[in-house]
């Protein structure tokens, strides 16, 4: 049964019980009751197939990571976050550069637009071991780091969050780079939305810092 089957078929069953409990009530025509039910089942089929619309969404998400290559690097250097968001990630030109500068260097770094089925929604970037910078966190030493993560500002407040962090964890466990325990990231003090975010998926603060910004830690361990 689908979303908008359900709500015809919720509506018509509160339409049957409200017609046939109004009927007790004096000085009202069967004809006028039925009147006020239909209308009444109209308003109610309404507004659940408006809450089965936002569900279906949800659920019908196909969140895909793909690799970027000529056909679509231009759209994904296009993306753009909010104004207020801009000093919380850096511009993806600037993670394609690092990305490709890493790998020059041998570090793992794997940049994916990020994509509701065929629509581009995103990008992210993972990378795995230590960099052997001075500012890494100890838990950087043979884990893996989602290294940016960013939603176009088109798509943000519709529910991509979760799936999105869900696909990351699924990715990281394929051990695309070498095992690891952890996956760690980072963010600003100032973002508390990433930071509600992150923390309602799993991660965890370890009391680290990566430069100025806060460290909190996935485990991939099952128990």
């Amino acid at each position: 049964m689908t979303a908008l089957q359900l709500c015809v078929w919720l509506a018509c069953i509160f339409s049957v019980i409200l017609h046939k409990s109004s009927l007790k009530y004096a000085g009202i025509h069967a004809s006028d009751l039925y009147k006020l039910t239909k209308n009444l089942t109209a308003q109610y089929t309404q507004s659940l197939c408006g809450i089965a619309k936002i569900l279906s969404k949800e659920y019908h998400m196909n969140i895909l990571f793909k690799k970027i290559i000529n056909a679509n690097v231009a759209d994904i250097c296009a993306l753009k976050v909010f104004e207020d968001q801009k000093s919380f990630v850096a511009p993806n030109t600037v993670s394609l550069a690092e990305a490709f500068a890493s790998r020059n260097e041998n570090i793992f770094a794997m940049p994916f637009g990020i994509y509701d089925e065929n629509t581009l929604i995103g990008f992210i970037m993972f990378g795995y071991d230590t960099l052997d910078e001075p500012n890494e966190p100890e838990i950087a030493k043979g884990n893996y780091i989602i290294w940016r993560l960013m939603i176009d500002q088109s798509f943000q407040g519709k529910g991509y969050a979760e799936p999105i962090l869900k696909k990351a964890v699924e990715y990281i466990e394929t051990f695309p780079a070498g095992r690891a325990d952890y996956i760690w990231l980072s963010y600003e003090k100032e973002n508390a939305r990433a930071r509600e975010v992150y923390y309602k998926f799993g991660f965890r603060e370890n009391g680290e810092m990566c430069g100025d910004e806060i460290v909190a830690v996935y485990s991939l361990k099952k128990e």
